[in-house]
């Protein structure tokens, strides 16, 4: 028989001659054999242990051992975080990520009294309304931290009713830094 092993167990699949590999498939000694690893999702190939090898896809010839193990590392992905003016990022780094691998990140409005964070988003659809968010890297992504004006209520009262009137309008005022 041929043992086909993947490194890490259960990160990968194989063909033999196109076939779905089978373990308990006997082969004739001394026939030629063609074995494909291909890795999980999230993973990927890397060699093959007994040569070296970077192609998924071998040939081999059945003797008297015949035991071959891929082996798969985790992918890696881009993850990137922005934001704008009005805030800061904490516990995020730029960088790659392995497959699978939980990230947190915490946005902070740089001056609570003009802006508070509104959501995070990746491209431009909201994704959390927490300022701590934390996901689960799968694929390349960027977060964005989105901030808002602080809005303020302006009450306008009049002292005494027999002295006058007093008139608000309403207008929305962001505030500028200067």
């Amino acid at each position: 028989p041929v043992t086909l092993t993947a490194n890490p167990a259960d990160k990968g699949t194989f063909t033999v001659d196109g076939a779905a590999y089978d373990n308990a498939a006997e082969y004739s000694f001394g026939t030629n054999h063609t074995v494909v690893a291909t890795p999980a999702a999230g993973y990927h190939f890397v060699q093959w242990r007994d040569n070296g090898s970077t192609n998924p896809t071998r040939d081999i010839t059945i003797a008297t051992t015949n035991s071959y193990t891929a082996e798969f590392a985790t992918e890696n992905y881009a993850v990137s975080f922005a934001t704008g003016y009005a805030g800061y990022l904490t516990l995020s780094v730029d960088g790659n990520y392995g497959f699978n691998t939980e990230v947190t990140v915490t946005a902070t409005a740089v001056d609570a009294d003009k802006y508070i964070f509104k959501e995070w988003q990746v491209a431009g659809s909201q994704v959390s309304t927490n300022a701590s968010y934390t996901f689960t890297v799968t694929g390349d992504v960027e977060l964005t931290a989105v901030y808002e004006p602080v809005a303020y209520t302006i009450t306008v009262t009049s002292v005494d009713d027999n002295e006058g009137t007093a008139v608000a309008t309403a207008t929305s005022v962001d505030y500028v830094d200067d």
